[in-house]
């Protein structure tokens, strides 16, 4: 289990996270509306709070940031904040958190937000998604579904997601994910 201490020193590093946009609303913590960078710059206040949901493990890192920037700067053009647990993955480490601590922190987290969305870019099923599927259920999280076109099973995302989306390729994910 997590210290207040400990919460408090991740909170930090996201809010002073090197080489990323400041705002609040992106890149880091669901931020509440009133400590959104996008407020504070003029802009409308953040429509959703969205908490991503990816495949980690045996993922390559480089790729996988890439892909979720990009994804992640489409939900925060239309005013939406992302938290995603990925760019954390530093301090994580730093603090050698066990994966239970690690899932404790991004639940936490998932209980602040407003959507859950999971992207599925391949067959072999994540047991860290379908844990994170089953908390925002408990949680009545809205689960809306990104899944790759052509890609087979994932019953479980498919059956219990308010909306399926499927894309072809990067370029037709970025511009569904506009409309989020």
């Amino acid at each position: 289990m997590l210290t207040v201490k400990e919460i408090i020193e991740i909170e930090k590093f996201i809010a002073n996270f090197p080489g990323r946009k400041k705002c609040g609303s992106c890149f880091g913590v669901a931020n509440a509306q009133a400590n959104c960078d996008h407020v504070l710059k003029g802009f409308k206040p953040c429509r959703k709070r969205i908490f991503l949901s990816f495949k980690f493990t045996g993922e390559d890192y480089d790729e996988l940031d890439d892909f979720l920037t990009k994804a992640s700067q489409a939900l925060v053009k239309n005013n939406n904040a992302v938290f995603c647990s990925l760019w954390l993955e530093e301090l994580f480490q730093q603090k050698k958190m066990s994966a239970e601590q690690i899932y404790e922190y991004c639940i936490n987290k998932l209980a602040q937000n407003d959507v859950f969305l999971a992207f599925i870019r391949k067959e072999e099923e994540s047991r860290g998604m379908l844990l994170e599927l089953d908390e925002a259920i408990r949680q009545g999280k809205k689960v809306i579904l990104f899944i790759k076109k052509g890609i087979n099973g994932h019953q479980k995302f498919r059956s219990f997601s308010n909306e399926v989306n499927e894309y072809r390729d990067e370029d037709d994910l970025i511009k569904q994910l506009r409309f989020v």
